[in-house]
C-alpha cells in the first residue's frame, strides 16, 4: 500500500516521522531533517546521515537548485542506492520518502527511484512525504490510484500495525 503524508511546508511530517522511527529496524528510506539549519538525508536502517542541502559558496560538486535549496547531486543518488536496498531487504516492511517535490515533478531528484519502488514495492508499504499544494500533482505525474492520506498523528499507530 501506498501512504501519503500531505500537510503543509514547515508543519512537522519530518518531525514526526523521525519521531516515530527513532527506535524501529522494520523500516527503511531516508528523511531529511533539518539539521543546524541544514537539511541532511538520513538512512532510516542505519541512522547514517550525509549532507543534502549544500552551502554554494563551498561546495564543488553537481547540484540541483529547487527554490531556496541547493542539494547535493551525489545525495540523490546515495539516498536511490537506499531505496533499492531497503526493497531488498526482508525486514523492512515500510519505506519512506521525504519528500517528494518539485524536482521529482522534473523527473529530477528521486524520481527514477520513486517509480521504481512503487514497481517493485510487492508487500512492503512506501509512505511519501508530500507537501499538500503538490498533492495533486504528484498524484497525477507517477499514476497513483491506491492509496491513502496521512496525517501525523496517523502515522504510529500505522507504523506500529
Amino acid at each position: 500500500m501506498i501512504y501519503i503524508l500531505s500537510e503543509e511546508n514547515q508543519s512537522g511530517k519530518t518531525t514526526s516521522l523521525q519521531l516515530c522511527t527513532e527506535n524501529r529496524y522494520d523500516i527503511g528510506g531516508f528523511l531529511s531533517p533539518d539539521k543546524n539549519h541544514v537539511r541532511c538525508l538520513m538512512n532510516l536502517q542505519s541512522k547514517e546521515e550525509i549532507p543534502f542541502e549544500i552551502d554554494l559558496t563551498s561546495y564543488s560538486e553537481a547540484i540541483e537548485i529547487t527554490g531556496k535549496y541547493a542539494i547535493a547531486k551525489s545525495a540523490f543518488d546515495i539516498g536511490s542506492r537506499w531505496i533499492k536496498e531497503h526493497l531488498g531487504t526482508e525486514k523492512v516492511k515500510f519505506i519512506i520518502i521525504d519528500e517528494v517535490g518539485l524536482l521529482e515533478l522534473e523527473d529530477k531528484g528521486f524520481a527514477g527511484v520513486l517509480k521504481y519502488a512503487i514497481d517493485n514495492m510487492g508487500s512492503k508499504h512506501l509512505i511519501l512525504v508530500i507537501r499538500s499544494s503538490l498533492h495533486d500533482q504528484v498524484v497525477e505525474k507517477f499514476a497513483l490510484s491506491d492509496y491513502k492520506i496521512l496525517k501525523k498523528n496517523e502515522i504510529d499507530p500505522l507504523l506500529s500495525s
